[in-house]
């Protein structure tokens, strides 16, 4: 290694060693926030208590042949429906009550009069009302549940139906073959049409999860690339480096490696953060270690990029403010892009916006890892060497625009000094005779 690059890059290491709130920011942040996320959602999850009303309004009861019930007995079927509906670890407490109240509930089921009189007639449809308080969080999953339970209720009184029907007429029927003519059969496909399993799909939904998980290792080297030089800038350090006899290729390049290092270290804390993640989903064989070297290559190219994309915006600014504003936009475009992931299929939208999405690199480095389970190992080949492209591209043009001018005061060369402001002293203070003068 080129000496000058040695001490120069040692040198961006000091200052990053010396940085230990960046470095403690760097390592917690990816590998705290995925665990975290998932244990204060299903922590805060359990402890909520979801309530739910069922409302009997009815009062009526109904006979099927020599089976007769009422409201109370329906009512109390629905309670037990509901709660074997409910997932493990969900809180929720149902009351019974014959009149409807004003508040206090995420889901109100109402058994409107006449309920049990028509579930048990044959020409006659019975009615529920199910109330769903919209400032509520657990309203729609409760809804659901809700559904079920009445489903399997419906179920039942539906077979006791057809089964009276079929005494009534002395015929041999199977109620499912009446109530469920057309059976369902589950299978999955690879988007190329190869049959797959549900294991295949659940890797799916992984590199989805991973392409969003690459948003918390973009800050890191955007952080430090812009402390590195605007900071830098303003302490009045980097005047001294530039007038050293050291070019100022090898300045850019020892701030990029110093850069690329930070964002590792934040690769490794990113992938411990998901190993955590997906074990507390009690899932962590779906993350196979190719997979994991997958991601941590893409992760790599990921930091490259960004560095290289931060570095020419960076430099041209007038102020670390400025930077900063600037640089934000950058992890903003990668959060939007690694977010869009978990909900669109890029290769399904029209042609001009994959057009503009294949400009930003971010969007490559999403589809690295989705194309890698689905088996698209040419497409990995494709985005991984456009991503690195760009990355060099972009180096490049920092390297051109990276010019001691352009750096110092942050403006490019050949651009007006913005004008100074004038202020009044005693000695340019006009007289009146010299005013009398002019």
């Amino acid at each position: 290694m080129n000496s000058k690059l040695w001490v120069l890059l040692w040198k961006e290491l000091l200052d990053l060693a010396r940085d230990r709130k960046t470095l403690i920011a760097t390592v917690l942040l990816p590998m705290v926030s995925m665990p975290l996320l998932a244990l204060t959602t299903s922590y805060f999850s359990g402890q909520q208590t979801s309530i739910v009303y069922l409302v009997d309004e009815d009062g009526s009861a109904g006979c099927l042949g020599s089976y007769c019930v009422n409201s109370t007995e329906i009512s109390s079927k629905l309670v037990s429906l509901i709660e074997q509906n409910s997932p493990h670890g969900m809180k929720i407490e149902v009351h019974m009550s014959r009149r409807e109240p004003h508040s206090g509930y995420d889901l109100m089921v109402v058994l409107l009069p006449g309920f049990t009189r028509n579930l048990t007639s044959l020409d006659e449809v019975a009615v529920v009302k199910i109330a769903k308080n919209i400032g509520s969080s657990k309203a729609d999953q409760l809804y659901g549940i809700s559904l079920s339970a009445l489903s399997s209720l419906s179920e039942e009184f539906s077979k006791l139906k057809v089964e009276y029907l079929a005494n009534a007429s002395r015929l041999h029927v199977n109620p499912d073959a009446v109530l469920h003519p057309v059976m369902q059969l589950q299978v999955f496909v690879t988007p190329g049409g190869a049959p797959t399993g549900q294991k295949e799909a659940f890797r799916v939904w992984s590199a989805r999860f991973l392409a969003f998980a690459l948003a918390f290792i973009v800050m890191p080297p955007t952080v430090f690339i812009t402390d590195s030089i605007a900071g830098e800038r303003e302490r009045k350090t980097l005047e001294t480096l530039l007038v050293a006899p050291i070019s100022r290729r090898l300045i850019l390049t020892a701030k990029l490696v110093a850069s690329s290092v930070l964002g590792l270290v934040a690769a490794m804390a990113d992938v411990v953060g998901v190993i955590v993640f997906f074990m507390m989903l009690g899932a962590p064989m779906m993350l196979e270690p190719s997979l994991l070297a997958v991601h941590a290559g893409d992760v790599a190219l990921t930091i490259f990029v960004t560095s290289a994309l931060v570095i020419p915006i960076v430099s041209r600014a007038d102020t670390a403010r400025s930077a900063q504003a600037a640089s934000s936009l950058i992890t903003t475009l990668a959060i939007i892009i690694f977010f869009a992931m978990l909900a669109v299929d890029i290769y399904r939208l029209p042609l001009y916006m994959k057009a503009i999405l294949y400009l930003i690199p971010y969007t490559h480095s999403a589809l690295i890892v989705y194309n890698y389970v689905i088996g698209n190992d040419f497409m990995v080949i494709i985005h991984a060497s456009v991503l690195l492209a760009l990355s060099l591209i972009l180096l490049m043009v920092s390297y051109k625009l990276f010019s001691t001018e352009a750096v110092i005061i942050g403006r490019p060369k050949g651009k007006p000094r913005r004008p100074r402001s004038t202020y009044i002293t005693p000695q340019n203070v006009p007289t009146s005779s010299s005013a009398a003068r002019k």
